[in-house]
């Protein structure tokens, strides 16, 4: 029996939270790890009955939210990278 996509989508939201708790303490995190799982939590919520449809949206509503929070934290890592090069280049300038 597989897991229901419920269940699926709700780990994934744990597992993206976890890699993006992590990777705001700094610690490199290989976002290409949870490709297969996104891969089945999406088709076991395209495969689930009609009946689970609220269930599964507010579970992806968790898993949006997840996925903003996500992204934001790629975005201010980028942008501090972005700052340290241009401070270390004016810096090599002198």
């Amino acid at each position: 029996m597989s897991i229901p996509a419920e269940r699926q989508i709700t780990d994934l939201v744990a597992a993206l939270a976890t890699a993006r708790t992590a990777m705001e303490q700094g610690v490199f995190v290989d976002l290409a790890d949870l490709e297969a799982p996104v891969i089945a939590a999406m088709e076991a919520a395209k495969a689930a009955p009609t009946s689970d449809r609220p269930a599964l949206l507010a579970a992806l509503g968790s898993l949006m939210a997840e996925l903003e929070k996500l992204s934001n934290e790629l975005v201010r890592q980028q942008r501090s990278a972005a700052q340290a090069r241009a401070a270390a280049a004016y810096g090599a300038e002198k």
